[in-house]
């Protein structure tokens, strides 16, 4: 599976501003809400309001892709997201390896 986000025309030199490009490949569920996650945090795009319509104003993601402060995910699935997220976050951070 992929991860797959949308990019603008901004982004691109081709006509399609629908076009989705991966970001990561072969990745697995956990992986993908802990990557979600750490593209959410690092780019600051939780910045829409929950029950308002989308507007120029309420345009962000507006829940986390996963509650990093759960405590009633099994602790073992909640640290497999947070070690994707740590180790995404060290990528998109130039701090990884």
């Amino acid at each position: 599976s992929s991860l797959l986000i949308p990019i603008t025309n901004a982004d691109l030199t081709g006509p399609d501003p629908s076009l989705s490009v991966p970001l990561d490949q072969n990745v697995t569920y956990g992986e993908a809400r802990g990557y979600e996650q750490a593209r959410i945090e690092h780019h600051g795009t939780k910045t829409g309001t929950i029950g308002e319509d989308i507007s120029p104003t309420n345009r962000g993601n507006k829940v986390n892709s996963y509650d990093v402060n759960s405590t009633t995910r099994d602790p073992a699935r909640q640290k497999y997201f947070d070690d994707a997220r740590d180790r995404k976050m060290s990528e998109l951070n130039g701090t990884c390896g």
